[in-house]
């Protein structure tokens, strides 16, 4: 303390403050300032009891109305330094309070946070191994059965060629081949449709729509055979090897013995000869 505020406190009649390390000691041996009483200060100041020398008697500061204590002595009053130390303190019923500093609160929320999210990390974890055990019960129960695989992943271990997945962007059954994931129906399209352009079936470019649309003409040539019993065979009216175009315009649905009968004959289609032969793909589906 510097001469200039010792001098002050003298004029003023206060008392000097004194070390935190000296209270901090043996607080029997060092002598404490005497407190201001209530008469000195004003009714509105509490009286200190025990150790307290501010009139805070150990009660948190939060808890204590506005000019009730000294607050140049409150900073050094021993039993303030008591409920830090022991984290307890009486209020002015007597009663024992708990109390725990910003920091300790502070810390206590990051560790009850942090137990919340262990706790629902565990919880996930463990309903992925529940869930992943199931998984693998019902795969090994579709093994045993010889049914198809449901994943892509499933059918390589598995090892089978193809398994049933998601329905494609074309509307077909969803079974798609293990290797790539694509779809059979769209592959064998495709390839209908690269074999068609080797062989120059295409003197115009053909929309989304149109190639959705022979795809249909042999899915439906397809469903012929199985409710009949009966082969069927998609058939260019005019056969690529005369110019044909691999065209819905160009296709129909004939039964497999028409097909071989006519072969690659064609004729002008005014005539008629081949044209209305077979079952018009558009009428049947």
């Amino acid at each position: 303390m510097g001469f200039g505020a010792w001098f002050r406190r003298k004029a003023a009649g206060r008392p000097e403050q004194m070390p935190l390390e000296k209270l901090r000691a043996t607080p029997e041996a060092v002598p404490l300032p005497t407190a201001p009483t209530q008469q000195s200060q004003g009714s509105s100041q509490r009286r200190p009891t025990g150790l307290c020398i501010c009139g805070c008697n150990g009660i948190p500061l939060t808890s204590l109305p506005g000019g009730s204590i000294n607050y140049e002595l409150y900073r050094a009053c021993p039993a303030r330094l008591e409920r830090k130390r022991t984290g307890h303190y009486r209020d002015d019923n007597g009663n024992i309070k708990e109390w725990r500093s910003k920091a300790t609160r502070w810390r206590e929320e990051q560790e009850r946070r942090k137990q919340i999210k262990d706790e629902k990390n565990a919880l996930k974890i463990k309903q992925m191994l529940e869930k992943q055990v199931k998984a693998e019960a019902e795969e090994a129960e579709r093994d045993k059965n010889g049914l198809p695989a449901l994943s892509r992943k499933e059918a390589i271990r598995r090892c089978l060629e193809t398994y049933h997945g998601n329905v494609c962007k074309n509307g077909h059954n969803g079974l798609r081949y293990s290797f790539n994931g694509q779809c059979v129906e769209c592959r064998k399209s495709n390839k209908k449709l690269r074999d068609a352009m080797k062989r120059g079936a295409f003197p115009r470019s053909l929309t989304e729509a149109e190639k959705l649309e022979i795809s249909n003409i042999y899915l439906e040539a397809k469903r012929l055979t199985e409710e009949s019993g009966v082969q069927y065979h998609v058939d260019h009216i005019k056969p690529l090897s005369k110019g044909g175009e691999h065209h819905p315009d160009n296709l129909q649905i004939i039964t497999a013995e028409e097909n071989l009968r006519k072969g690659a004959k064609w004729q002008d289609p005014a005539s008629g000869r081949y044209r209305n032969q077979g079952v018009g793909w558009r009428e049947t589906i």
